[in-house]
């Protein structure tokens, strides 16, 4: 099936395909920060939740320059960016024609990619190129509220 249909409307494969890496997006800032995708997606509601969620990335973003702070990858961590990437990525697939379930699932994919893949980037690739840790916390930073603005479409 072809993606664009006689009448100039997308077909419904291309609307499920943007949902699907909408949703992959969403989980994958989600599992660079926790809170940069619910800040976001939040904030276009912009009620009293958008304030909490908001704070709650400064925090965040804050947090990760201190030195002891957990590991993304360990249980906690991680247990928290797959349930707030999987509402997200729900809610944004649910914008996008996608099952709400399936939204899900993506976003759980995406936080567990993108939480090893900033692991791997902090660790391994940052260091390899000579990059200030706080340089390299902040491209992270810079990347995560980034990209789930532009996956949320504010």
């Amino acid at each position: 099936m072809g993606c664009i249909v006689a009448a100039g409307q997308p077909s419904s494969d291309l609307i499920v395909f943007v949902g699907i890496s909408l949703a992959l997006a969403v989980g994958g800032v989600t599992g660079l920060r926790t809170f940069a995708a619910l800040a976001v997606l939040r904030y276009a509601h912009r009620d009293w939740t958008s304030l909490l969620a908001g704070l709650a990335l400064v925090g965040e973003l804050i947090a990760d320059l201190i030195p002891n702070v957990p590991s993304r990858t360990s249980f906690g961590p991680l247990i928290a960016r797959c349930l707030i990437g999987g509402y997200c990525a729900a809610v944004v697939g649910a914008m996008h024609g996608l099952p709400p379930w399936a939204g899900a699932v993506c976003g759980v994919v995406g936080a567990i990619a993108g939480a090893f893949a900033g692991l791997k980037w902090r660790v391994r690739v940052a260091p390899n190129i000579k990059l200030h840790p706080v340089v390299a916390a902040l491209l992270e930073d810079a990347l995560a509220v980034g990209g789930a603005i532009a996956a949320i479409g504010l």
